[in-house]
């Protein structure tokens, strides 16, 4: 098949009248919370999932910026990446993964993945980003689970690249962790 109608199809064209995407989520629990706005349905990935972490690579107080990507280095397809950062007026973070780009607007207050937009406000002057990368799968759970964007993803053959940067202004992470995963199935 057509590389871009097979993308099509797996975000949400599917069959006529189907209104999902066909993507199968990660294990996740939902929990119930009290908020300004009243009682907020909250939905995190269990807990058992930390037990695929295979090696983990650590960054505390990282500025992030156009210039430098802290994730250089880094090659492969199976990651859960975990990121606190303090947005500033007029920035724009990105995080690359493997083509699929996750990014916060700090004007709009916005998340975004592969055009797919969920208004995010920060929490005490911070976003906490909670992002599974799959091989051909990402999900992004935004402030621990106040908003969640599952997506059927294709990316390009052969780019196993991970990128972390603030494409206008900078802003600081108070950690970032990128945690290499394997597989679930032996």
């Amino acid at each position: 098949k057509d590389r871009r109608v097979q993308m099509a199809w797996m975000q949400g064209g599917g069959y006529p009248g189907m209104p999902f995407n066909q993507q199968m989520t990660v294990p996740a629990e939902l929990t119930l919370h009290s908020s300004d706005e009243g009682p907020q349905l909250r939905m995190n990935p269990v807990k058992e999932l930390e037990t695929l972490r295979a090696k983990t690579h650590a960054w505390k107080d990282l500025v992030l910026n156009a210039d430098k990507n802290p994730l250089a280095g880094l090659k492969g397809d199976l990651f859960d990446v975990e990121v606190e950062f303090e947005p500033v007026a007029g920035t724009e973070t990105v995080f690359d993964l493997r083509g699929i780009k996750v990014a916060y607007n700090s004007e709009t207050q916005t998340l975004s993945c592969n055009n797919v937009n969920t208004p995010l406000k920060s929490d005490k002057g911070a976003v906490y980003l909670r992002i599974l990368l799959d091989h051909t799968s990402i999900e992004v759970f935004g402030n621990h689970g106040r908003v969640y964007i599952p997506l059927c993803i294709i990316p390009e053959d052969g780019n196993l690249s991970l990128s972390a940067s603030c494409s206008r202004g900078e802003v600081k992470a108070r950690f970032l962790r990128v945690h290499e995963l394997r597989a679930a199935w032996k």
